[in-house]
């Protein structure tokens, strides 16, 4: 002989109860959740822009520092290439490398003069002499 099929349990529904009856619940009106809710909202709202304010300022913070940071290392550098382009300290530079080289004599400085923009004339095309 086959086996019974069991049927299965079925969990008990009152059908009796009415629409709108408790039933082990928690529940507010309308008129109370619609304050809470735009309550909440608006300090969420508040705390996003508390925290999105707090975050820019600790980035202009870090930029502010990085700024700082470069102005001094451009400082340092200045008076690092000011130093270096002390005569003593070019021919230091210049005797490391195995260059002889003297500043040059009065008569073997050139002076510029006149402009390519300007038109073509006798005096203007002359650009470099020796002085």
């Amino acid at each position: 002989m086959p086996a019974r099929r069991q049927h299965q349990k079925r969990r008990y529904v009152n059908r009796n109860r009415q629409w709108g009856a408790r039933q082990n619940t928690f529940s507010i009106s309308m008129k109370s959740a619609v304050p809470i809710v735009l309550g909440v909202v608006v300090l969420m709202g508040y705390l996003m822009c508390v925290h999105m304010r707090d975050a820019v300022q600790d980035e202009i913070m870090r930029e502010e520092s990085r700024a700082f940071r470069l102005q001094e290392e451009l400082q340092r550098e200045n008076a690092n290439w000011a130093k270096a382009r002390t005569p003593q300290t070019l021919a230091v530079a210049l005797a490391a490398h195995g260059v002889a080289m003297a500043l040059p004599r009065s008569s073997q400085r050139v002076a510029m003069a006149g402009r390519v923009s300007l038109p073509a004339t006798p005096a203007a095309t002359v650009y470099a002499a020796n002085r």
